[in-house]
């Protein structure tokens, strides 16, 4: 990244950080959406089970790296059993797809932060999904059962605070794209 491109770099590292800020609240509103502890704790079990791969994977953690596809798939199938668990347990509360939906926005909204400065093309379209993913899923099963329950009025903050996060990144990209300065691998 050249000189000229320091304040969209700037901007684009700024979108990153709200973006991880944003995850925190978005994981916190989802107890007032399921009500049931134990549903609580699996959703945050797996979502940070995600991070954690994704963290080690950011830092470039070689036994992650090397063995990747060993621990995505095994990880894969343990979010798969404790959706369904929580799902069952979710019953009483709210539609078991609503839970799963809830899940999996939040593993879109951690992948979506995972390349949210990559500079690789197939990369930049799974943070275009994930990123789209999370906001159309939060304001489907998210905001619909915020609006039933008048004390969580607060629940448009995360998403509010993950948009700004998303659109900072794709306007400072634009910008320098625009300008030459930026070129997709």
């Amino acid at each position: 990244m050249s000189i000229q491109a320091k304040k969209e770099g700037i901007v684009r590292l700024a979108g990153t950080v709200i973006l991880l800020i944003g995850l925190f609240p978005a994981i916190l509103f989802d107890y007032y959406i399921v009500n049931s502890i134990i549903a609580f704790y699996l959703d945050v079990i797996v979502t940070f089970c995600w991070f954690g791969v994704i963290i080690c994977f950011k830092l470039e953690i070689e036994q992650v790296i090397d063995n990747i596809t060993q621990i995505i798939m095994p990880l894969c199938i343990l979010s798969l059993i404790l959706i369904t668990f929580g799902a069952t347990l979710s019953i009483n509360v709210l539609t078991p797809v609503s839970f799963i939906f809830l899940v999996i926005s939040n593993v879109f909204l951690v992948l979506c932060w995972q390349f949210s400065l990559s500079i690789y093309k197939k990369e930049k379209l799974v943070y275009i999904i994930t990123g789209l993913g999370y906001i159309v899923i939060t304001l489907i099963f998210r905001m619909s059962t915020l609006l039933y329950n008048p004390c969580c009025g607060g629940g448009l903050l995360p998403l509010i605070i993950i948009i700004i996060g998303f659109t900072l990144i794709i306007l400072a990209e634009y910008s320098m794209k625009r300008k030459g300065l930026l070129n997709y691998i």
